[in-house]
């Protein structure tokens, strides 16, 4: 065992006891949650000092509160919580999204754009007949944007 494993031994042996300063064992806690390394190294010395660290008096009520501390959403394998798949299923729905597309073709037709969209085409295509397409286009484009733009 080298100079560096004897000391990081030492070190989870300390924090397993309670006899790490406050600042330590907070960095030791966000350490474990981080790094499995760290959290492999804290179980083999929590394994090794098994022995000698003390039984809880009433082992039930101890798995209770343990188990009441923990938080109440549960995950599922993908490690998705529960609530955040209950909110998402009703999105990829697929009738939430036939309902979306319906709202918007009866709002489109109540606001009369495909009125409006079929008479500015009907001008588009009734052109005189020597005048080029793409000149015609380009006319009536800008005339539906001079019109636009004076309304605003």
């Amino acid at each position: 065992m080298n100079r560096m494993k004897a000391n990081e031994r030492d070190l989870w042996e300390k924090y397993i006891r309670g006899e790490t300063p406050p600042d330590t064992a907070k960095r030791l806690d966000a350490l474990l949650a981080e790094n499995p390394e760290a959290f492999d190294a804290y179980l083999e010395v929590f394994a090794s000092l098994e022995q000698e660290l003390p039984i809880p008096e009433n082992e039930q009520h101890f798995i209770q509160n343990v188990l009441g501390a923990l938080p109440q959403e549960k995950q599922n394998i993908k490690g998705v919580h529960e609530s955040d798949k209950q909110a998402k299923s009703w999105i990829y729905n697929p009738l939430f999204h036939y309902a979306i597309a319906a709202s918007i073709t009866v709002l489109l037709l109540t606001s009369g754009f495909f009125d409006l969209l079929s008479a500015e085409a009907n001008k588009v295509i009734s052109r005189p007949p020597d005048a080029s397409m793409s000149k015609h286009v380009v006319d009536q484009a800008s005339a539906w944007i001079d019109k636009f733009q004076s309304k605003r």
